[in-house]
């Protein structure tokens, strides 16, 4: 899934994920990393092109906020919008791009994750996959 990325700069002296950390006093100003960025869209290129079969094995995490034992798959859903004329230098501009992250539970009930609910997640331990390793199978 290559898309037409845009320059990327050499070398950056602040980044931020967040618009209202561009601006801060006394800093130099942040580079804004937003989904369509060139930065951000050449990470998700190199990490797809080195991890791909690993990514769609998924990965058993947990959340410590969250005190019930029910089961549930967090997917991420990636919408554009491309222009349909092409421009220079690539076969279609993308002109708008949205994130978002969706769970699932074992009752088949959808609902809005958030904008980035994995940060607060944490890797399984062996007790916790020894648990989750015979409800795996279910549909």
């Amino acid at each position: 899934m290559e898309r037409g990325l845009g320059p990327i700069a050499r070398r950056y002296t602040r980044i931020c994920f967040d618009k209202g950390q561009i601006y801060q006093d006394k800093k130099p100003e942040a580079a804004f990393i937003c989904p369509g960025h060139s930065l951000l869209d050449a990470t998700i290129s190199l990490i797809l092109k080195r991890e791909r079969e690993t990514l769609k094995r998924g990965a058993m995490l947990v959340d410590p906020n969250d005190p019930s034992d029910a089961l549930r798959v967090l997917f991420y859903l990636e919408g554009a919008i491309q222009d349909a004329v092409p421009s220079r230098g690539a076969e279609q501009t993308v002109v708008s791009r949205e994130v978002h992250f969706v769970e699932i539970d074992s009752d088949g009930k959808i609902h809005e994750a958030g904008t980035a609910p994995y940060l607060d997640y944490r890797p399984a331990d062996e007790e916790e996959k020894a648990k989750i390793a015979p409800l795996l199978g279910q549909d």
